[in-house]
């Protein structure tokens, strides 16, 4: 019913407007409202509707003419500037002018101010519903839009050659967003801001980046929806590393120009739900970000009528108010982060705040405080069910929580199995295919085959069927590593006879011209390990090389024992090093990760790679890329040793 009375107060006004201009024969010279969108969007049409009301109360003789830019797509911000000046010139005719122009959003201000015509110069203009900071639109036409990046100028200080008169617009004050950054998070030196394919979404990164100018100790990385899809803006938030703090900044679009409701960021949020959030729009406040300083919107259509009634009768110009900020912060987020706002110096407003007690029951409180002296039974009787109510509602927020928790899991496992499926469905159909078919030919009795080819198929057979049961194999251990079932059978062993084993049994099948090395500075070493799990991380390693290098050596390394400074435990190394294609230094960590493939050319999975990561770190080690080794390929795994006698060097 509330948005029905708007939409007929506005539907009044407007109706009032034009009935003003027919009983003054034509008015020349209106207020010209022009909105970025649509003026029924309920901000927009409550902004129209509470200054066309303080217009009519205050009696001026204007009418109020309504345009909408109905700015779209961020592909279009070309055109707008032609498309505002055809909507305004039919204003400036025969010497006439508006009385006022009203710019309601990024895009029509923006365009406003893009258009170089002395006639908007001189008219007196009103902005709101926008920040301070605002781009010109380009004058190039054939610019990438999505990698555009402007500058940005301020509206209260770079446009001294306008006539702006008056309105209320926002100050997104980044450096106070450092300022609480660095109160929560004082070692934090690396941020991500995330923003969408929109108009705003652009402002507020150049606006964002302009004002990092002033904070050089930080790195910022940028996730852009201009050309990012929704699901790839989910892998790269999953993918940001520890340590990073997320800003969001606007979030309505991605790269395929289609509008996305509000509730996506709710999906975001489970990307990466260890990555601190902040805000400096409200975007993701109240279930992803822990807070932020960000403006206190409200409607301000009546102080912009306000400012233009004080100039229409005076002469003086209030010029540009900036909204007031507030600190606001989420007290689910500050629980989940176990931070704390001890120490925090000004007032703020705190969602999700759990009720007291006064607030769940001051009314049973007075009551009972009123007749304490005469109702003593009473009283006792109020603080029993006082006491029970206080219980119940602790097991309800304590399921609500563990129900939160079950979503999240679900919603996590939703995304993790339609990705597994995916890749699944590629790897696999390649070795089926060549088995199938090499298969028929073999079966069939047209081919006429010779000895020759019928080897040359059964071993084309035999490697692909091999390639398949190694990508079952490897399934089947990242499976358990998942689910936390993987069992390891602990022993001691001779870990330099091992080593020595897998080069050999690796000499088999190796390339003419490619030979296997071992190196060890020890002819027996023995530790307390999984003997299988540990023989698979060689193989696998080894097999990798064997596949990179058409010439030259493999060597096989077991190193000194040594002190790890993070783990403080004894630790044994092991590599191996190749003469092959190499691995690019940027490349390093993503080859652990699954289904990754360097080269789609060469045999493979992409998954032995991640199941070495997880046997390492199982049995308590870690491995590597060495990328100082620039003669090819070196892989590096360590190995916890507790047997070793002697002390051993630190590093």
């Amino acid at each position: 019913m509330d948005n029905v009375k708007k939409i007929l107060t506005l539907i009044i006004a407007l109706a009032s407007g034009l009935w003003t201009m027919a009983q003054d024969d034509g008015d020349k010279n209106p207020v010209v409202i022009v909105t970025s969108y649509s003026p029924d969007v309920r901000n927009v049409s409550d902004n129209i509707q509470a200054f066309s009301q303080k217009m009519t109360e205050s009696g001026m003789n204007v009418s109020v003419i309504v345009e909408n830019l109905n700015t779209q797509d961020l592909d279009e911000c070309l055109e707008w500037k032609d498309k505002l000046w055809d909507m305004l010139s039919q204003y400036y005719v025969d010497g006439n002018a508006p009385t006022a122009i009203v710019l309601l959003g990024n895009e029509a201000s923006s365009a406003y101010f893009s258009v170089d015509r002395l006639e908007l110069r001189r008219t007196p203009v009103l902005i709101g519903m926008r920040g301070d900071d605002i781009i010109k639109l380009p004058n190039d036409t054939t610019i990438d839009l999505s990698t555009w990046m402007p500058h940005t100028l301020e509206l209260t200080s770079d446009f001294p050659d306008y006539n702006i008169v008056g309105g209320t617009i926002y100050d997104y004050d980044v450096k106070r967003s450092i300022d609480l950054i660095n109160f929560f998070y004082p070692d934090c030196r690396s941020l991500v801001l995330l923003t969408d394919n929109s108009f705003g979404g652009l402002t507020m990164k150049a606006m964002f980046y302009d004002a990092m100018k002033d904070f050089p100790e930080y790195s910022v990385e940028s996730i852009d929806g201009r050309q990012l899809s929704f699901m790839e803006v989910n892998d790269r938030l999953a993918r940001v590393a520890k340590g990073k703090v997320l800003i969001t900044g606007t979030w309505r679009m991605d790269k395929s120009n289609q509008y996305v409701v509000k509730n996506t960021t709710h999906t975001l949020a489970f990307s990466n739900e260890r990555l601190p959030a902040f805000t400096i729009a409200y975007i993701g406040l109240g279930h992803w970000c822990i807070g932020g300083y960000m403006p206190q919107y409200h409607v301000i259509g009546g102080e912009m009528a306000d400012d233009l009634i004080k100039y229409l009768k005076t002469g003086r110009a209030n010029g540009l108010h900036l909204c007031p900020n507030e600190y606001i912060f989420d007290n689910n987020k500050l629980e989940e982060k176990f931070l704390t706002l001890d120490g925090f110096e000004h007032d703020y407003e705190l969602l999700n705040k759990p009720e007291s007690v006064w607030d769940e029951h001051g009314d049973v409180i007075v009551t009972v405080i009123t007749i304490i002296i005469v109702l003593t039974l009473c009283l006792f009787v109020s603080l029993h069910y006082l006491r029970k109510s206080r219980r119940l509602s602790e097991e309800l927020r304590q399921h609500s929580v563990q129900l939160e928790k079950a979503k999240k899991k679900a919603e996590e496992a939703s995304v993790m199995k339609s990705n597994f499926i995916a890749n699944m469905s590629h790897e696999i159909r390649t070795p089926m295919n060549a088995v199938v078919g090499f298969s028929q030919l073999l079966s069939s009795d047209d081919m006429g085959l010779s000895k020759e080819e019928k080897m040359e198929f059964g071993q084309l057979i035999k490697m692909n069927s091999e390639l398949l049961l190694s990508l079952v194999n490897d399934i089947l251990d990242i499976s358990k590593f998942d689910a936390g079932r993987i069992t390891f059978s602990m022993r001691d062993i001779d870990i330099v006879s091992l080593c020595r084993m897998a080069g050999e049994s690796a000499m088999s099948d190796l390339k003419e011209g490619v030979k296997i090395k071992f190196v060890s500075s020890k002819d027996k070493y023995i530790i307390h390990t999984d003997r299988d799990r540990v023989l698979q991380v060689l193989t696998n390693l080894i097999n990798n090389a064997k596949k990179c290098t058409d010439e030259g050596t493999i060597t096989i390394t077991v190193g000194d024992a040594f002190i790890d400074r993070e783990t403080h435990r004894d630790m044994l190394w092991i590599s191996v090093t190749d003469t092959g294609c190499g691995i690019p230094k940027d490349k390093a960590e993503v080859v652990f990760e699954r289904f990754v493939k360097l080269s789609e050319f060469r045999q493979g999975t992409g998954l032995g790679l991640s199941v070495c990561r997880s046997i390492v770190e199982n049995l308590g080690g870690k491995i590597w890329v060495d990328t100082e080794y620039t003669g090819g390929a070196r892989f590096v795994f360590t190995h916890p040793v507790d047997n070793v006698e002697h002390k051993l060097p630190v590093v």
